[in-house]
């Protein structure tokens, strides 16, 4: 199974991804730019495509509404946090409620829309990621339970096999019976959406949440294959090559599974010294990020000061533009989910002068100013 799942990955890798304009937004499903199917407005918002035209924005930056090609319409709704929260194609409609950082706690679909319900589930968490422990529908019943490569549905485990970014190739159930998926191009267009909802990145449970237009819920944002983008802004400024764009057009080589910003790898772990906390070492590791950043300390609990020190330090001697310190909690030197870029940074997403910090995803109440880093 190893060797057939090399074999698969191998063949998206060689798969020519679709050109681009120089804001690389998708200009054709072809393979050069040379007669244009994909327009775009100055603020790189989609206006048209060859699956649907008259986008609509809301003042937010989400994605209102569209005509989809073949007849009906398309609309969503956000709560107030940006998060989508209604998918409707005028077929099927999709509602989910969501916690404040955009998990899915219950998820109802209906069709037709809002008239009958044909499926209602809960969603529970075990940690603080996004990626469901178990579901369970709101009538009773037996549980899901999601594991790495393993989903039980009461008693029963169903096998998923998969290549090496996490894509499902196949499942296999307890008496030995395969059963193959559709297999997915690079940016996770696929023919037929499994029952589990889980094929492209499953193994990262990453959701297919509107199945009749395979949109695929990704951390805090909702991502359309068929056109490679998110239908809401990038929270994070500079996450991508702009506020919409999958992973700076390169979907085989990087990856943003939570919505937020494009990495490229995960790099070795480090230790640094702690100073102010006594014979403290906290473990850290770096991510390259596509637009050259290095992220450091992801859930780190304590000493993220020295670690935010000792990043610093380690910046210019790889030639890094910059840091970011993400999921900190206590000892952190910034709190709050907004990102805050510190020194020479451009928020507008221009190159920074010199190394920077940026700080997300920590708790609210953290000093702002300690250990000598300054604001």
């Amino acid at each position: 199974m190893t060797r057939s799942g090399q074999a698969l990955f191998v063949r998206a890798a060689i798969h020519p991804a679709p050109p681009c304009d120089a804001n690389s937004n998708r200009c054709a499903n072809a393979t050069t730019c040379g007669s244009p199917t994909f327009s775009y407005n100055a603020g790189d918002q989609l206006a048209g495509s060859p699956y649907g035209s008259g986008y609509v924005y809301d003042t937010y930056g989400n994605l209102d509404t569209y005509a989809k090609t073949g007849g009906g319409s398309v609309n969503f709704d956000y709560d107030s946090y940006d998060h989508t929260i209604r998918i409707d194609d005028s077929t099927t409609r999709v509602d989910s409620v969501l916690s404040p950082d955009g998990r899915v706690l219950r998820r109802t679909v209906s069709s037709p829309p809002g008239v009958t319900i044909t499926e209602d589930r809960w969603y529970g968490y075990t940690d603080s990621s996004d990626s469901p422990a178990w579901s369970r529908a709101t009538s009773g019943g037996a549980y899901t339970t999601f594991l790495s490569n393993l989903v039980v549905t009461g008693t029963t485990p169903s096998y998923q096999l998969s290549d090496p970014k996490g894509t499902i190739v196949g499942t296999v159930t307890q008496a030995g019976a395969w059963a193959t998926n559709s297999y997915p191009d690079e940016y996770g267009n696929i023919t037929t959406v499994p029952a589990s909802r889980l094929d492209w990145l499953g193994t990262q449970k990453r959701f297919v949440d509107h199945p009749g237009l395979d949109i695929t819920r990704m951390g805090v944002r909702a991502y359309d294959p068929h056109i490679g983008r998110f239908l809401s802004q990038d929270p994070i400024a500079g996450g991508s090559a702009n506020d919409y764009d999958y992973v700076n057009g390169d979907p085989i080589n990087n990856l943003d599974l939570g919505g937020t910003y494009c990495v490229t790898g995960v790099k070795a772990r480090h230790r640094v010294r702690s100073s102010g906390r006594r014979n403290h070492r906290p473990t850290w590791r770096t991510v390259e990020t596509c637009n050259g950043v290095r992220e450091v300390g992801r859930n780190v609990r304590r000493g993220a000061v020295p670690v935010a020190n000792a990043a610093l330090r380690y910046a210019p001697t790889v030639g890094r533009a910059g840091i970011l310190i993400n999921g900190c909690a206590r000892g952190a030197v910034w709190g709050g989910v907004a990102a805050v870029f510190v020194t020479a940074a451009t928020e507008g997403g221009g190159a920074p002068a010199a190394p920077f910090i940026v700080f997300t995803g920590c708790t609210l109440g953290a000093v702002a100013a300690d250990n000598g880093v300054n604001f």
